[in-house]
């Protein structure tokens, strides 16, 4: 799963561009109508105070929660209310807090580039969306640097510091956080041949998958900070989420996946009793977005293993270093090939940029530097989508592909027989005690292969990425016992630098688990004694 920040402003575009219909989620919702209390309910304003779940997404909507920080019916509710009260008031009421810090000089940058990148592929004779070289990128993005600078300062720049000085971006808020579901290959490949039915039946455990790793994000990971430099972290209301669900690449390939774009507005009981919107607490989010990741990948596989009897198995070729992919047994790998050029495209650019950043740097590129050259290859080498197609033109299209990959018709159906046919065995071993202490010592195991200290994010993924190898990923709360496990003498214990030296103290105000709000979720780190006495 990728997490990206959401610039306020207008950050929220390439959510419209992209032309998926969005629906609204989250536990945050119901708190949008709490302000509807200080107003007399009339039967044209109170439905706007209301956003239902799973109800379809607006551009309005959009520009207004995650453009500006105000409730997502703002401006209809603004002309409602002002039938009994001032503008100024019914303004104030449609506001989520304090609203979001826009630049404008940052919006006019994007805005004339974006035009500047259009106008450019028109004259050459290309789409107006379609990929531009580096190099001429880099020339459009200081001739309309140079341009703003003039038209700001009444001359041309000094030189090209002052020019790259007034060019660089301003702090903007963040609106909010885009966090992306996708599925192994195979799951894409099998929703695009599949029949109908099924392909629905896929698709609906994706959707379930999602909703289950956006309920863990909730329960673990919803928090906001009050008092003096936000001392106190509490717990809020929960999400509220904007969910596409896109079923193809810009290049036409299958490639089911969700973008959940949760609003960084949260609505919290504060130390004083009383409910106000705050800003979403993006740390621990951060944190817990690999242990997501982890829960999206169990749970689909435990979806489609109880509704279609679909069953997963490694692949056995990761490289040397990287974890094993699982993917659905029985569907042909040349369909994974066949349906990963755009992936393909990206690694390598990204192969030609990190050998650059050798050639320039002298050493290979770090975690956060890797993440970066990914996103410049995936930038660089972004077509203009494909034309639009039904979904029935798609599904056509693809299964012709699928057909001439294959060799036949016949193989194809053989394929799909073999997928829906090929019934996971059932858990052989009981989960015993004894069992779950084992696993919790092969999570520990592994993630102190890699850290001296280790925080339950870490755990958690682990455990996650064991029940699925050991063909547990249907078994309910099997993971929570294994990290709680894993968490305990003798596997674990509590790093110093980092215990909690006063859990049971009386009057600490404390969250919903017990934790006291002036120690931060998240931050207990842990270790074992064989690293201690290392």
């Amino acid at each position: 799963m990728d997490s990206y920040k959401l610039a306020a402003g207008t950050g929220y575009l390439y959510l419209v561009r992209r032309k998926a219909p969005g629906h609204w989620g989250g536990r945050g919702l119901a708190g949008l109508a709490a302000g509807q209390q200080r107003f007399v309910a009339t039967d044209e304003n109170a439905p706007l105070w209301t956003v239902e779940p799973g109800s379809e997404v607006t551009e309005d909507q959009l520009e207004a929660l995650f453009g500006r920080g105000v409730h997502p019916n703002a401006e209809a509710l603004t002309r409602s209310l002002m039938a009994q009260t001032s503008r100024n008031v019914a303004v104030a009421a449609t506001r989520l807090g304090r609203l979001f810090k826009v630049d404008a000089g940052e919006n006019t940058w994007r805005v004339r580039l974006a035009a500047a990148y259009r106008d450019h592929n028109l004259a050459v004779g290309q789409h107006k969306n379609a990929t531009i070289a580096e190099p001429v990128r880099t020339q459009i993005q200081t001739r309309i640097a140079r341009a703003i600078f003039e038209e700001k300062h009444g001359r041309a720049p000094r030189d090209e510091r002052e020019l790259t000085r007034s060019s660089r971006k301003s702090t903007a808020s963040v609106a909010g956080y885009d966090l992306m579901f996708v599925p192994v290959k195979s799951v894409a490949a099998l929703h695009a041949v599949a029949p109908p039915p099924i392909a629905k039946t896929i698709e609906d455990c994706h959707h379930r998958a999602v909703n289950d790793a956006l309920d863990m994000l909730q329960d673990s990971a919803a928090y906001t900070r009050v008092g003096t430099n936000g001392a106190a972290q509490i717990d809020t209301e929960g999400f509220i989420f904007a969910a596409f669900t896109h079923r193809n690449t810009r290049a036409g390939d299958p490639d089911l996946r969700t973008h959940v774009v949760v609003s960084n507005k949260v609505r919290a009981c504060g130390l004083d009793g009383v409910w106000r919107w705050h800003c979403l607490d993006g740390r621990p989010l951060y944190a817990a977005t690999v242990t997501a990741s982890e829960v999206y990948n169990t749970r689909v596989e435990a979806h489609l293993g109880q509704e279609l009897g679909l069953g997963f198995a490694e692949r056995g070729d990761a490289a040397l270093g990287k974890r094993e992919v699982r993917e659905i047994v029985g569907v042909a790998p040349e369909l994974n090939v066949l349906w990963s050029s755009r992936r393909a495209e990206i690694n390598d650019q990204y192969e030609v940029l990190a050998q650059e950043f050798v050639t320039d740097h002298g050493r290979e590129p770090a975690t956060t530097e890797s993440i970066a050259l990914r996103r410049r290859a995936n930038l660089t080498t972004r077509e203009a989508p494909h034309e639009p197609r039904s979904q029935t033109e798609q599904r056509q299209q693809w299964r012709a592909e699928a057909v001439a990959c294959l060799g036949g018709e016949d193989n194809l159906t053989a394929m799909l027989t073999d997928c829906l046919s090929n019934k996971p065995a059932p858990c052989s071993l009981d989960v015993t005690e004894a069992w779950v202490d084992a696993q919790a010592a092969a999570v520990i195991a592994t993630v102190s292969a890699s850290r001296d200290t280790w925080a339950r994010t870490n755990v958690a993924a682990e455990a996650q990425r064991r029940i699925r190898a050991t063909g547990h990923a249907t078994v309910d709360g099997l993971a929570q016992r294994i990290i709680e496990a894993a968490l305990r003498p003798p596997h674990s214990i509590a790093h110093p630098a980092s215990a909690d030296d006063d859990p049971d103290e009386p009057g600490v105000p404390r969250r919903r688990d017990g934790s006291s709000v002036y120690r931060h979720a998240g931050t207990q780190r842990y270790t074992s004694t064989e690293i201690q006495g290392g």
